[in-house]
């Protein structure tokens, strides 16, 4: 059976494990680990020297600095150790671990995220464990896992034309209409990608969704407790009034001095319906149950236009003293697939006259103002919209050093679009495996320092025989192409399994089945070239060019496949006793 041991140094360790939590909340012990790795490695020098033993394929990974020298100085001595005293083993050294890269943003960004309990706008860094987690994504939800990092390079807070801000590694990757771009390329002259797709699920009615709105822009509640009664009270004017009266059946109109014009009913059904939906019964503590994300997109714009049609100005405008309100309509907008500024004005004890009456403004006043193109496909520098997308400019890029306080993210499921919606509507990309993983131009699955980069299926060549006995015949494209369809199959067989329930262990995402390669085997290399006349003592340089030849074919074709079949190929040199001269 074939299988691979990694052992690590503990920079290695922590920066492929530094945001692993366990489903207690508790993270990896790298001291604790470090004496199992090394009675490990003790234990299996002297079983080795009992038996030859070929599994398991034993490598140490090794983070180097800037000198190319190891890091951690005792593990590279240990390491030393053990080779002088008869152990063999790859070591595996690189100046970043091939893991999830520390691609994340900052605690405070928001994202909606979603599970059987329901939908919640929340802070990233305040984000708990929860089952059966989907995150918003381009009009759907869609699966993910939470990641916790330590950022390893410099942070960059970027601000777009419409005031949303994101503030995140150097590394992190956004669309842009210019494609994909990393954080620290990211320009004043660049566009990002904004979500423009509705979630269209769910139930609930326009007149319903109005009901709410109504009450978030101008309602309050009066419970009397004694003779077990309600009040629903909205204040109104004549030309609000003109605008809701078809949403008011069986309430009352009372007028008012001022031209205040009171909606009133006592229908507790009303109330309860009303109190579901939003919590506060004050103008600066309101805020929305983030349900409603899950109801229906009719649902979710009577919320809207009801706010509108009680607290809206001109040019599509509402209003509110709530600071949660403001950011959860933004979310909710962001839901719709409308793309939003919001804006504060902090008029905090000025003097204003209502009524004809002096009052004190206690709160900042937040103005939620949201953008329905239609025909106008840009507005200068603000938006364009494009066949990809919308896009709105960048409008500020600032460099922020010496940050060293964790880092957040998620890892999406569906490697094929690995990315997520932030609340305020920004397309971002998910905390990812690093490039030299995803495009193919790396893939070292013999033990190295991966941890999701295993394979689901190896499919071995018997090189030695291909040439010998095919290569007349079968053109190696041809026979790579073939390989291709096989793990392909293979790869959909399990994928089946996976959705029955059948294989726990992905199910339960201790393995990634999106990052797992469809793998290559090459065994009997050098008995084919030698065949052919080349020989690696005699000749080096010529054999060389030799080998290379097939592996720059496979390279070609596990890329371009990859494209065709929507997952990664890689290719492994294969040990392998004697099989490759049986055969």
């Amino acid at each position: 059976m074939f299988w691979n041991i990694s052992v690590f140094d503990k920079y290695y360790f922590d920066s492929i494990f530094g945001g692993f939590r366990f489903p207690d909340g508790t993270q990896p012990d790298y001291d604790s680990l470090s004496r199992l790795q090394k009675f490990f490695m003790e234990w299996f020098r002297k079983e080795r020297k009992k038996e030859l033993l070929t599994y398991p394929v034993l490598t140490a990974a090794v983070l180097l600095d800037e000198d190319k020298k190891p890091k951690d100085g005792d593990f590279a001595w240990f390491l030393a150790e053990e080779m002088s005293k008869g152990l063999s083993f790859f070591i595996y050294e690189s100046q970043s671990a091939d893991s999830l890269a520390s691609c994340c943003f900052d605690a405070n960004q928001r994202v909606l995220v979603r599970n059987e309990d329901g939908v919640k706008l929340i802070r990233i860094g305040d984000f708990k464990p929860m089952s059966n987690l989907t995150i918003f994504f381009d009009g759907s939800w869609v699966k993910g896992s939470f990641v916790k990092a330590t950022p390893t390079d410099k942070m960059y807070r970027i601000v777009t034309s419409n005031k949303k801000e994101v503030f995140c590694t150097s590394n992190h990757i956004f669309p842009t209409m210019d494609g994909d771009k990393r954080a620290d390329e990211i320009t004043t002259d660049d566009w990002l990608m904004f979500n423009d797709r509705a979630y269209k699920e769910g139930s609930g009615e326009y007149k319903d969704g109005f009901l709410i709105g109504m009450y978030l822009g101008d309602g309050s509640i009066y419970e009397r407790e004694k003779c077990n009664s309600v009040e629903v009270t909205l204040s109104l004017n004549e030309d609000k009034v003109k605008k809701c009266i078809e949403y008011l059946p069986g309430w009352h109109l009372y007028s008012s001095k001022n031209n205040v014009i009171f909606a009133k009913t006592t229908d507790k059904n009303i109330a309860e319906f009303i109190k579901y939906w939003v919590k506060g019964s004050r103008c600066n503590t309101k805020e929305l149950n983030m349900d409603v994300c899950n109801k229906s997109l009719d649902f979710r714009r009577g919320i809207l236009d009801g706010f509108y049609a009680t607290d809206g100005g001109n040019s599509n405008r509402i209003y509110t003293t709530s600071k949660k309100l403001a950011e959860q309509m933004e979310a909710m907008l962001t839901t719709m697939g409308i793309q939003t500024i919001l804006d504060v004005s902090d008029r905090t004890n000025e003097k204003v006259v209502v009524r004809g009456e002096e009052f004190t403004r206690n709160f900042p006043l937040y103005c939620i103002r949201w953008y329905e193109p239609k025909n106008k496909r840009s507005m200068g520098d603000v938006y364009k919209i494009t066949i990809n997308g919308t896009f709105f400019k960048v409008s500020e890029v600032q460099e922020i050093t010496n940050y060293d306080e964790p880092v957040y993210c998620f890892n999406m499921a569906d490697g094929k679009e690995p990315y997520f919606t932030l609340a305020n509507g920004i397309q971002t990309h998910n905390c990812r495996l690093r490039n030299e993983l995803a495009d193919n131009t790396f893939s070292y699955t013999l033990g190295a320092g991966g941890v999701s980069t295993g394979s689901f299926r190896v499919i071995t060549i018997n090189m030695n025989r291909y040439v010998q006995q095919y290569e007349s015949k079968l053109p190696f494209g041809d026979l790579i192409s073939r390989i291709h369809k096989y793990l392909a199959a293979h790869r959909a067989v399990i994928k089946h399994y996976i959705e029955l329930g059948m294989l726990p262990a992905y199910t339960a995402q201790f393995i990634n089945f999106d990052t797992q390669f469809g793998t290559i085997g090459i065994n009997g290399m050098l008995e084919a070239m030698e065949y052919k006349g080349f020989s690696p003592t005699v000749d080096k340089e010529t054999y060389q060019q030799a080998v290379s030849k097939y592996l720059k074919a496979i390279y070609d074709l596990n890329k371009a496949d990859m494209v065709v079949y929507g997952f990664r190929f890689n290719t492994e040199f294969v040990p392998k006793m004697r099989g490759h001269i049986a055969a």
